[in-house]
C-alpha cells in the first residue's frame, strides 16, 4: 500500500504498545485458545528477611518460562538456584505445563541449567559479540489439563 507510513519510535507510548501488544494476543487466542498466562515470582531469603536468590518466570499455554534466575555471590553453590528450579518445575506442573524453558549466555549458567535436566535447542553465536546465547528445554511430561 503506497498511502502507508512506517515511521520509527524510541519510546512508544503505553497505548502505543497495548495495542500492538493486544492485537499479538487476540490474534493468538483466536488461533489457540486461552493462553492461561500466569506471573510467578519465587523468592529466598536469609536470616535477615533479605532476598538472597530469586526465579521470575510465566505460564503460557502448556510452557513454564523461566526469565530470570538470580543468586548472591555469598550463597551460590549451596543448593538454592536447584531449589528454585525444583519449585518452578513444581508449578509448571500445577498449572498443566509439560515444559520448561529459558535462555542463558555462555557466561552464565548454562552448565548449572544442563545439570538440572535442561538440554540446549539452539544458539545464536557472537550474541553479545564474543559471546553466545543459549536457549533451553526441559520435558516434565504431557501435563495438559
Amino acid at each position: 500500500m503506497d498511502d502507508v507510513k512506517i515511521e520509527v519510535r524510541r519510546d512508544p507510548s503505553a497505548e502505543e504498545t497495548d495495542l500492538i501488544f493486544n492485537g499479538l494476543v487476540e490474534f493468538n487466542e483466536s488461533q489457540v485458545g486461552d493462553p492461561r498466562f500466569k506471573e510467578f515470582g519465587i523468592l529466598a531469603s536469609g536470616e535477615s528477611a533479605a532476598i538472597i536468590a530469586g526465579l521470575l518466570g510465566h505460564t503460557l499455554w502448556n510452557g513454564f518460562f523461566i526469565s530470570a534466575l538470580w543468586v548472591a555471590e555469598a550463597v551460590r553453590r549451596k543448593g538454592i538456584g536447584r531449589q528454585l528450579l525444583a519449585r518452578a518445575e513444581e508449578l509448571a506442573v500445577q498449572n498443566g505445563c509439560d515444559h520448561i524453558h529459558l535462555d542463558t549466555f555462555d557466561f552464565q549458567a548454562r552448565d548449572f541449567y544442563e545439570k538440572n535436566g535442561f538440554q540446549i535447542f539452539g544458539t545464536i553465536e557472537d550474541y553479545p559479540i564474543g559471546h553466545k546465547r543459549y536457549y533451553l528445554v526441559k520435558k516434565l511430561g504431557r501435563q495438559i489439563k
